[in-house]
């Protein structure tokens, strides 16, 4: 093999080492969270944590994207249409358990409440969060 296609393949059994870490990080964080919870009954450490933890695997799963870009000429731009259309969606749906909590939205109707507050509401809404966020930055001269 080229020297080339060696160092590819390097870089993607790296980037694979460090997503299986990361998922299984994940894992272990949240079964201490929910070992915690179990024992003293309080939700908010779940709330927070575990969404921001799918955001962080969103990210990585985003991270060759970044390191294309990081490699092009010209200034960083955001996508703030992209951002803003996208984005703030997945971040209602990612913290939807918190805001049903904070806001008491209980008097939704119940499939739509199902939807919202099951467990992998947080879960997809976090890895999309994740990676909508790093993809929304480019580098370049032209406009995004």
């Amino acid at each position: 093999m080229r020297k080339i296609e060696v160092k590819k393949v390097c870089g993607y059994a790296l980037f694979s080492f460090i997503l299986v870490v990361v998922v299984f990080l994940y894992f272990w964080v949240r079964d201490s969270i929910l070992a915690y919870q179990s024992m003293t009954f309080r939700v908010w450490p779940s709330l927070f944590i575990l969404p921001l933890m799918t955001i962080l695997l969103g990210t990585l799963l985003a991270g060759e994207h970044w390191y294309q870009e990081k490699k092009e000429e010209g200034k960083w731009k955001i996508r703030r249409v992209r951002l803003l259309l996208v984005g703030v969606p997945i971040i209602m749906l990612t913290f939807s358990h918190t805001l049903f909590l904070e806001f008491d939205l209980l008097s939704l109707p119940s499939p739509l409440y199902m939807l919202l507050v099951s467990n992998s509401a947080y879960l997809v809404g976090g890895i999309f969060l994740g990676y909508f966020i790093v993809t929304s930055f480019k580098k370049g001269t032209e406009t995004p």
